[in-house]
């Protein structure tokens, strides 16, 4: 019997078998309609809110007093732009920070904290311990710190049309 011969009939027998095969099941099948409902958040997720009720009710000055009430957040350093936080003992390295949807995620020195925000500017603090949630972010291996600030409206309510907000490091911001 001739080898080559032999190969190339076992070869389109091969090919043949499995195009018959795929053909026998070209059946349609009608599947039933999948739902599935959830929230924005995985159920290991842990957020606490710092809203600007609370905060206006509190003379925080830093970031440090303005999240002391916090469970698992600390923060290291001296004040001011040297501050550091830690989120369940990891560093701010491994922690999404945003500040209006903007990441912060570089330093300019090496001491300095990514996370400098003037608590009267400040509308509300999320933080979320933990990984795994998609709405916290790219790389946030330890949970995520977002922050919105106040706008021009949050500013102005109560007035008409003019208005000035003044602080000084020892009083909450007033609005005039």
């Amino acid at each position: 019997m001739n080898a080559p011969f032999f190969r190339l009939s076992l070869l389109s027998l091969t090919l043949a078998a499995g195009f018959a095969h795929a053909a026998e099941n070209n059946a349609n099948v009608a599947l039933d309609t999948v739902t599935v409902k959830g929230d924005r958040q995985g159920s290991k997720i842990r957020t606490n809110i710092v809203t600007l009720q609370q905060k206006d009710e509190s003379t925080a000055t830093d970031m440090r007093e303005l999240l002391k009430e916090e469970p698992s957040i600390d923060f290291g350093g001296g004040n001011g732009t040297s501050q550091f936080l830690t989120l369940r003992g990891m560093g701010q390295n491994s922690v999404d920070i945003k500040v209006d949807n903007a990441y912060s995620d570089s330093q300019i020195l090496y001491h300095q904290g990514r996370f400098i925000v003037d608590p009267a500017l400040v509308k509300v603090v999320s933080v979320q311990k933990g990984a795994g949630s998609a709405s916290a972010g790219i790389g946030a291996t330890n949970g995520a710190i977002i922050a919105k600030t106040v706008d021009a409206q949050d500013l102005l309510k109560g007035l008409d049309k003019t208005g000035a907000c003044a602080s000084t490091a020892a009083l909450p911001a007033t609005t005039a």
